[in-house]
């Protein structure tokens, strides 16, 4: 299977502190603990980039928005995405830079799920 060559938009602004992604491990979709309900989309992930736990999901969210945030929104993003972890959602999103990766931040403070 060929893997889609890395995408450099992904990397933070310069100056940016690295997010979540930084932390993330990566699991492919033939790793035994890919969640098996990605694999009914009709193009699952060829993988997953994973900070905290990984466990069954059932509840979801993803939060995106601008990599150049104010403060606060930051702030606003970060404190959705710990309230959001703390009711059990993941916060899911793409490549957790800026307003992405204030909500990963906070889901990770509060139950480490993201």
């Amino acid at each position: 299977m060929n893997e889609p060559a890395e995408d450099p938009s992904i990397a933070p602004p310069d100056g940016e502190p690295p997010s979540a992604v930084g932390r993330a491990r990566v699991v492919a979709r033939d790793a035994s603990d890919y969640p098996v309900a990605l694999l009914d989309l009709r193009r699952p992930p060829a993988r997953l980039f994973v900070a905290g736990a990984l466990g069954p999901f059932h509840r979801a969210v993803a939060i995106v928005g601008t990599r150049r945030a104010t403060p606060d929104a930051r702030d606003s993003a970060r404190e959705l995405g710990r309230t959001l972890a703390r009711a059990g959602i993941l916060v899911v999103s793409g490549a957790a830079q800026g307003i992405d990766g204030e909500a990963h931040e906070g889901a990770l403070d509060a139950a480490d799920l993201s």
